[in-house]
């Protein structure tokens, strides 16, 4: 997975990239269940919690500092007005 801003200019500028999670349960078939929504729903869980934990009172500073190392002045209040999108690319939907 990566973790991208998207930027006025149309530039997509990555802020973290290679972010593993495991989904599925032991001897079971990983599609039982599974579908867009409910594996969306999963990415969440993972990558929003963690952000929050870096910081529980300011959970977009991390992203702030992130986005800094790539030269993108931003503050927290911006980010938190931007949506926070998730895209699955082809190959995962297509393996849905």
């Amino acid at each position: 997975m990566r973790e991208f801003l998207n930027l006025d200019d149309g530039n997509r500028v990555i802020l973290r990239e290679g972010l593993e999670f495991t989904i599925g349960e032991p001897g079971g078939d990983v599609h039982d269940g599974l579908d867009a929504d409910s594996l969306t729903e999963a990415i969440r869980s993972v990558v929003l919690p963690a952000v929050s934990a870096m910081d529980p009172e300011h959970p977009w500073d991390c992203i702030v500092q992130l986005a800094r190392r790539r030269r993108v002045q931003t503050c927290a209040e911006e980010l938190e007005r931007l949506p926070y999108v998730l895209v699955l690319n082809d190959a995962v939907r297509n393996w849905l």
